[in-house]
């Protein structure tokens, strides 16, 4: 028996595992990439009966070039957060409603308000 195979008997003979999620978050960006994991934390949710979060964040800096933040005094369009929030909602019905799901839509840096989020919503 060569090396695979005995690795591949050896993991077949492991009692299986189990996952438990109360919460899951999933920032997206709205990418291709970004729709497969919703897809993921759907099945996930679905397994486990945990709740998702659909996080979309919007990075003014990225958004809004220098010029258009000190012409606007400081004003960030909300347009951008409401694209969001249409976006996110269009995702809700991706979900079945077995499911408990809500959106959430937050300003500033991607990776700063994941991390943030995770914890006030004490994410799995």
């Amino acid at each position: 028996m060569s090396d695979r195979d005995a690795l591949i008997k050896e993991i077949k003979s492991r009692s299986p595992q189990t996952i438990h999620c109360d919460r899951i978050l999933v920032p997206t960006d709205g990418s291709g990439q970004a729709f497969k994991a919703v897809g993921e934390a759907i099945h996930l949710a679905a397994v486990t009966d945990a709740e998702l979060t659909l996080l979309m964040v919007v990075n003014y800096d990225a958004e809004v070039a220098a010029f258009e933040q000190v012409s606007l005094s400081g004003y960030v369009p909300a347009e951008l957060e409401v694209a969001a929030w249409h976006f996110l909602a269009d995702l809700m019905h991706v979900i079945p409603p077995e499911i408990s799901a809500h959106p959430r839509v937050e300003a500033g840096d991607p990776a700063d308000v994941i991390v943030d989020v995770a914890h006030e919503e004490e994410s799995d």
